[in-house]
């Protein structure tokens, strides 16, 4: 086995930041001001409800389609093995309920932020 090569390390570190001069940052603030001013005046409503966000490949109703093709290919391949093929369908018919059950809730939900939002 030959040796491992050494890492590279960068030298170079973080990008430098670009210098703003004083006359930039001084013209940004005009213009963040001047467009606070000229801003129309808004009524006195509740800001709507920021959109919540969520974290990467994350989701509060997640499709479970996959993992129940899945488990009904493995209920079909061990039907002759009792107790294992029990414990899957059972595994199956529960994902099954948990997958219709979120797709209830998530169209609840969806039907709520539209009739927040007419109102």
């Amino acid at each position: 086995m030959p040796p491992r090569q050494p890492l590279k390390l960068n030298r170079m570190g973080t990008k430098p930041k670009p210098v703003r001069s004083k006359l930039d940052k001084e013209l940004l603030a005009s213009l963040a001001n001047e467009l606070l001013n000229n801003a129309p005046e808004v009524e006195d409503k509740p800001a709507p409800s920021p959109v919540k966000r969520s974290v990467a490949g994350f989701s509060p109703y997640p499709d479970l389609s996959m993992a129940i093709a899945m488990l009904a290919k493995r209920k079909q391949a061990l039907a002759s093995d009792g107790e294992r093929a029990q414990v899957i369908a059972r595994w199956h018919e529960t994902l099954e309920r948990m997958q219709k059950e979120m797709q209830k809730l998530h169209k609840l939900e969806s039907l709520a932020t539209k009739l927040a939002r007419k109102s």
